[in-house]
């Protein structure tokens, strides 16, 4: 196992790190660790593999996020795919959506009262 090393990113912000191999951090603000993760939006953060981030103050988790693109106001993902073009186990959206994308089995979700 290679040790993780500081790679090269692109630099197009202002302020951006990149940890593992082949990591790319397009925006300021950001940092991308692992291998294969890019980072196009400001303010963001991207840990895994293979993981794409579109959206202002948001993480990525995983790897091989479902990639959106820009505009979905993701600001929290957990990737779970295995290829291209990915999958997500949870999003969660600026709005305070949130998505579970995975059977959740055992896990109880609670008794919800209708809103009067």
């Amino acid at each position: 196992m290679r040790p993780l090393i500081p790679t090269a990113t692109l630099p197009l912000g202002l302020v951006w790190a990149g940890v593992g191999s082949a990591g790319a951090s397009g925006g300021s603000g950001t940092l991308s660790v692992g291998s294969n993760t890019w980072n196009a939006a400001n303010n963001s953060l991207s840990a895994g593999k293979n993981l794409w981030v579109y959206d202002e103050a948001s993480t990525v988790i995983g790897q091989w996020n479902k990639n959106t693109g820009t505009g979905t106001d993701e600001v929290f993902v957990i990737g779970i795919g295995s290829a291209s073009p990915g999958a997500n186990a949870m999003e969660v959206y600026r709005d305070g959506t949130v998505i579970i994308n995975v059977p959740q089995g055992d896990i109880s979700m609670g008794i919800f009262a209708p809103t009067p």
